[in-house]
């Protein structure tokens, strides 16, 4: 994994390479799982650093580095996640005030990492397991994590394809606190989405959902919940 370090255009002097004007360190290399993908950002252990957390989908792990607060981070610590972990979100889903993650799993649908505030995780638990009717795969490309409903717990939101790819859906998992979610409610989409983002695009205050899907090149219109 490469590190940049930058240089805000209004810093005179910030370290190595940088000058008044925008520029970039040279990029360290941090070393992670196998195959890394999704990569998030939080402060998992309370010391006001930012740390990183790294979807390795060969080696079915995810990758915790602590940082330091100085650009530089510790060795990589790592957790089992669900098979070929694709893609990452994090949020609160006991509500304990400790980030938690979700994970986008290629082959097996998608499941919640609990956090224990000290940047450690708790083993994978799958929330999205196969639709008895066949309706949808449990390939998993994409996930979010957002309060949709307004009831303090965080719901999520994951990609789900259908039989040979032949349909997508959004599978909305809204959460009831304590890492327990009710059953997906499935809203179709064109295609598979490589990348799903939450915000209010209309301002009426309700949280919306828009998808990047790759096979189509477009981006579906965003949906309120």
């Amino acid at each position: 994994m490469a590190l940049l370090g930058g240089c805000a255009s209004d810093v005179v002097a910030c370290g190595v390479g940088c000058s008044p004007s925008p520029s970039w360190q040279l990029a360290t290399e941090q070393s992670v799982g196998a195959g890394a993908r999704g990569i998030v950002v939080t402060d998992c252990n309370g010391d006001d650093h930012a740390d990183i957390v790294v979807a390795n989908s060969a080696s079915a792990t995810i990758s915790v580095l602590k940082g330091h607060g100085d650009g530089s981070f510790a060795a990589q610590e790592t957790f089992s996640a669900g098979p070929k972990p694709w893609m990452l979100a994090l949020g609160d889903f006991d509500g304990d005030g400790v980030k938690d993650l979700v994970v986008a799993n290629f082959v097996n649908g998608a499941s919640v990492m609990m956090g224990y505030g000290n940047c450690a995780f708790s083993p994978a638990t799958n929330i999205l397991p196969p639709a008895p009717s066949g309706m949808y795969s449990t390939a998993a490309l994409a996930v979010a994590a957002r309060d949709l409903d307004g009831d303090g717990h965080d719901d999520i939101i994951a990609q789900a394809t259908g039989p040979m790819g032949v349909a997508s859906f959004f599978a909305v998992l809204y959460g009831k606190g304590a890492a327990i979610f009710e059953p997906a409610v499935m809203i179709p989409v064109k295609s598979p989405t490589s990348e799903i983002v939450v915000a209010d695009f209309n301002s009426d205050n309700i949280p919306d959902i828009a998808g990047a899907q790759s096979s189509s090149r477009e981006v579906p219109a965003p949906m309120p919940l």
